[in-house]
């Protein structure tokens, strides 16, 4: 039997960081104390968690929210007050569970790193955000080994993979192949003119409720390409063994083909909250009554599975050509670069700047220009990390300006 864990929750105001403090009160306090919050600038919904979690220490990202916030502050409560203070404490705290679900690709894969360089614990870092998992996956793998902390994906899909091995990322020797499924967004079986599509349309998913970057990722597929990456990188499984498959009924979340002919799947509730209350368990198991409905038999009735389209889905066709590159640092160049211009692309989109068909050139060019760019520069790289981020950068105010030209 575990004593008390104690738990930060970086990310905890959006939608998957919600879901965890949800999950963290039904288990509350029997297995869990939660020492730090942070978020980006929801600055009364983290108070109102800090109060039902009984949680002292916060940070806000957004200067304004952190004024905001600390005029409401009691004495007990400490606001850090910077991305190094929170580094620091990330850095130096006793910290058994880190739950890393920002948004913010920088900070999640400055957070990440500070987490994984730790020699001094151990620590179960369950993570959501995913971009910096694309990025720096591999490099964040071999670090946790070095210091013996795990890795744990949260999104639904890597979680069912992680699930269908019990609890390992070990992929060697008897695995042959991975199904990645994914539902096809709101688009898949509506058949509507990609110059026709708002962001309305976009944000309007058939299964998940989701922030608007995933939600828009989700609408062009790229969100799969993502977890691909993902995938490849947490599990060093080669991304030509990982094979995408659109399941519509979201009831099987991923499958795995072993060596021997048989093939694992994981199947469950279209919800969140089972990949964190089995990562915050891991790995002594868990009872999820009362955290999740249950599936039954009748949910199995029909259960299709088709090849993605690429022609319809062109930007899916685009991130799955950056994951076959795998010549460093034409790898790390081409992942960090369409970070950038996809979240460039998907603002752009959301702020009525560009269309919904505009979305696959941006990030066709930007990529081929970041490419280009970068690896003609003969500077030596200082890390992997800060190399990764002056990429992402660059990107994402390329294709900003790119577009803001030709509007």
């Amino acid at each position: 039997m575990m004593g008390i864990q104690n738990v930060v929750i970086l990310g905890s105001t959006g939608s998957v960081g919600k879901s965890t403090v949800e999950v963290l009160l039904a288990e509350k306090p029997a297995r869990f104390s939660v020492s730090l919050l942070a978020a980006a600038g929801s600055w009364p919904a983290l108070l109102a968690q800090a109060k039902s979690l009984g949680t002292s220490c916060l940070y806000l990202d957004k200067p304004e929210a952190f004024k905001q916030a600390k005029k409401t502050l009691s004495r007990k409560t400490k606001l850090l007050q910077s991305r190094g203070d929170l580094l620091g404490f990330l850095s130096s705290e006793p910290i058994d569970i880190a739950v890393v679900v920002l948004s913010d690709f920088e900070l999640a894969a400055l957070t990440i790193e500070a987490l994984c360089l730790r020699s001094d614990r151990r620590i179960k870092i369950l993570v959501a955000s995913k971009e910096p998992m694309v990025t720096f996956g591999d490099a964040y793998r071999r670090l946790a080994s070095k210091n013996a902390h795990a890795i744990i994906p949260l999104d639904s899909e890597p979680s069912a993979i992680f699930q269908c091995l019990n609890g390992s990322l070990d992929t060697k020797g008897s695995v042959d192949k991975i199904y990645l499924t994914a539902t096809g967004g709101p688009f898949y079986r509506k058949p509507v003119p990609w110059d026709k599509i708002t962001p309305e349309m976009a944000l309007n998913h058939p299964v998940w409720k989701m922030g608007k970057k995933i939600t828009i990722d989700s609408a062009t597929l790229v969100n799969k390409a993502l977890e691909l990456m993902e995938i490849n990188n947490l599990f060093n499984m080669p991304s030509s063994k990982i094979e995408i498959l659109i399941h519509p009924q979201c009831v099987i979340h991923s499958m795995v083909a072993m060596k021997n002919g048989s093939i694992l799947a994981q199947l469950g509730p279209a919800t969140m909250k089972l990949p964190i209350h089995y990562g915050l368990l891991w790995p002594q198991g868990f009872d999820a009554n009362g955290v999740v409905n249950h599936i039954g038999p009748q949910d199995l009735a029909q259960l299709t599975f088709d090849k993605p389209d690429f022609e319809r889905f062109p930007c899916l066709k685009i991130a799955l050509d950056v994951a076959k590159v795998q010549k460093e640092p034409q790898r790390l160049i081409a992942r960090a670069a369409l970070m950038g211009a996809d979240e460039a692309a998907v603002e752009s989109f959301l702020a009525g700047r560009i269309g919904f068909q505009d979305m696959p050139g941006l990030l066709r060019e930007t990529v081929a220009a970041a490419s280009r760019h970068w690896a003609s520069l003969k500077a030596k790289r200082q890390s992997d990390l800060k190399f990764g981020l002056s990429v992402f950068k660059w990107a994402k105010e390329t294709a900003l300006r790119e577009r803001v030209k030709q509007s």
